[in-house]
């Protein structure tokens, strides 16, 4: 009887910490995105427009005129401590990457000859919201965002010959929670990478429809 006792007592604390494990899932189990700040990486900030609570943008009337890029590295502004060295350098030619396959997917020219009809683009990782790997072992608190972590980044378009600003953006994105894949900050920063790229190429097709 005691043995009986002791044994339902010992399953019961069980379920109770699984229960307890379950709920901090879910009292965390939001996607996280950094704050966008700005880092002074661009050349003017006064422009820019909110376009929702994570992205502020702006775009020239004259940015559809240009048919090219000359594409700079990118920028890895993030503190050291977010990231280690080796994954800022993958996230880096991740995003090196994507830039250009979404410019050359787009239609667009990549040249390293300044001249009329040419922006120079500069584009910035500036931030990183850490995920959580133990969050995502569960997969209904991983479908609702738990410890899926994000990157913030900023981007401008200048004429190459003139330096103006054509076309900027300051904006922050969380991974792809659905992805079951992906279980380390350097998954969700690339994740972020990719819906970036994917809006940017998505804009680039849209000028050239418009000219």
């Amino acid at each position: 009887m005691l043995a009986a006792a002791t044994d339902g007592a010992r399953a019961a604390r069980a379920a109770c910490l699984v229960v307890c494990l379950f709920g901090a899932l879910l009292c965390g189990g939001c996607a996280s995105e950094p704050a966008t700040t700005s880092t002074g990486f661009l050349s003017d900030y006064s422009r820019l427009e909110p376009v929702s609570d994570s992205r502020a943008e702006y775009e020239s009337g004259i940015a559809r005129e240009y048919k090219g890029f000359i594409v700079e590295p990118v920028q890895v502004l993030i503190p050291r401590d977010k990231l280690s060295a080796s994954d800022r350098e993958a996230a880096k030619r991740h995003f090196d990457d994507q830039v250009r396959l979404a410019i050359q997917e787009a239609g667009w020219t990549i040249t390293d000859a300044p001249g009329p009809g040419i922006g120079r683009l500069r584009v910035a990782l500036t931030g990183v919201a850490k995920s959580t790997w133990w969050k995502k072992i569960h997969p209904a608190t991983r479908a609702m965002g738990a410890g899926t972590g994000g990157a913030a980044m900023e981007a401008e378009t200048l004429d190459s010959v003139t330096g103006e600003q054509l076309a900027a953006v300051v904006q922050a994105a969380t991974g792809n929670q659905f992805d079951f894949t992906a279980f380390s900050t350097l998954d969700d920063v690339k994740s972020a990478i990719d819906k970036w790229a994917d809006i940017f190429r998505e804009r680039l097709k849209e000028l050239r429809v418009s000219t």
